[in-house]
């Protein structure tokens, strides 16, 4: 085969190729390559100087490239050693198509690292014969390079919330930007030490007058955190979080009706959690049959579905003083139910329920955290958890991000 035609085809800057071999039996494409010129220049791997003069013998080196088909393709050069006129010192020679320390040139890494972002590391490594952990770095070479790259923009709602990475109460605290639905950092732990670096360092002071709303859930952590250095924002607490705490309290009041009642209308009640849950709007037609029908023989369980199903309507309102007035009437209803669990969930909103109010000045999307949340399962059930710390870092930054840039 033509060397000038191979040459074309391998595209290395700077590089020809001097000789093509073939091996049938393994299937290999042996391309032994140089430099172009007399004497050409080449550069530290170090700082990057060139030089022309060489110290000593060439060693050669050989590098997996692209395929051809069925043919793995293997890159041959000879590197030398240099006298780097800016380090003093000798170093070996920086190639344009591959990094120092790898055997693999820069597009296949490329290739690799693309691979990376849509399979498990282990099929990866599978379809490209090499080890996980080779995989991995590469990877994770590829996510730094992305993330000193990404470009930080302006935040006006962000979401903290926190996420439980391994059993034994290990928490990662989770900062997204709520407009780019994206996350943006992420800290170690659920308390005020592990947000505060996001503010103090992350931020500038600057930046954190520019955030107008923060969606939290009702973590103290975090609310003195953002009255701290995010004085200009609004706190607003979690929509999805209150009403999961208003089906925890239903789910206790079927508890107890359960164990209270006996006899058939007990064999009513079992086996309807789920239904409970779930709001009246998404259940089927036979369910809401079942649901009326216990309704019928239990007002404490009517009534419980109701003050939860209700509640919703809160954040309907556009006007604060109307917010307020209808989680007025809304504690006036639940008077002389006999219903202590929701006693108890009304003290915690009313405690909170400035932040609860602030949803009408900043309509704050609450759906991107629930969602971040379910990609950010996804990841974790596709690589079936992650020991490194900074790899699932950069692995959650990037999946939920939309690159500026191909890598």
């Amino acid at each position: 085969m033509p060397e000038k035609i191979v040459t074309k085809f391998l595209r290395l800057p700077n590089f020809r190729v001097i000789q093509t071999e073939f091996d049938e039996g393994s299937g290999e494409v042996s391309l032994s390559v140089e430099r172009r010129g007399v004497r050409p220049v080449r550069f530290c791997s170090a700082c990057g100087t060139g030089t022309t003069e060489t110290y000593g013998e060439p060693t050669e080196a050989t590098y997996r490239d692209l395929p051809w088909g069925e043919w793995k393709v293997l890159v041959c050069v000879d590197k030398y050693r240099i006298r780097c006129p800016r380090c003093r010192k000798v170093k070996t020679e920086r190639l344009s198509f591959a990094d120092p320390r790898s055997h693999l040139t820069i597009r296949y890494e490329t290739w690799v690292a693309s691979d990376s972002r849509h399979m498990p590391l282990s099929k990866v490594a599978e379809r490209h014969a090499l080890h996980w952990e080779t995989v991995k770095l590469i990877d994770r070479k590829h996510l730094r390079l992305w993330a000193e790259l990404r470009k930080r923009r302006p935040l006006r709602y962000i979401g903290i919330d926190e996420k439980s990475v391994k059993k034994g109460h290990h928490y990662l605290t989770i900062v997204s930007d709520l407009e780019r639905r994206e996350v943006i950092w992420i800290g170690e732990g659920r308390d005020e030490a592990a947000i505060n670096p996001f503010f103090a360092v992350h931020l500038t002071p600057r930046r954190c007058r520019w955030i107008r709303a923060v969606c939290i859930d009702m973590a103290r952590a975090y609310a003195n955190s953002v009255r701290r250095y995010c004085k200009n924002a609004r706190i607003v607490y979690d929509k999805f979080h209150v009403l999961r705490l208003a089906g925890e309290a239903i789910d206790e009041v079927r508890r107890s009706e359960f164990f209270r009642l006996g006899g058939k209308r007990r064999e009513i009640i079992k086996g309807k959690r789920w239904l409970f849950l779930r709001r009246w709007v998404h259940l089927a037609p036979d369910q809401k049959r079942a649901m009326t029908d216990l309704f019928r023989i239990n007002r404490r369980l009517s009534k419980a579905y109701w003050l939860r199903e209700t509640l919703s309507k809160l954040w309907q309102y556009t006007y604060r003083a109307s917010a307020y007035g209808f989680f007025t009437q809304w504690l006036h209803s639940l008077k002389w139910q006999r219903l202590n669990p929701f006693v108890k969930f009304a003290r915690t909103l009313g405690r909170h329920i400035d932040g609860v109010l602030n949803y009408c000045d900043e309509k704050v999307p609450f759906g991107v955290v629930e969602a971040l949340n379910r990609t950010i399962d996804d990841l974790f059930r596709r690589a079936r958890g992650y020991r490194d710390r900074e790899y699932l870092r950069l692995k959650i930054m990037f999946t939920t991000a939309h690159p500026e840039s191909p890598v």
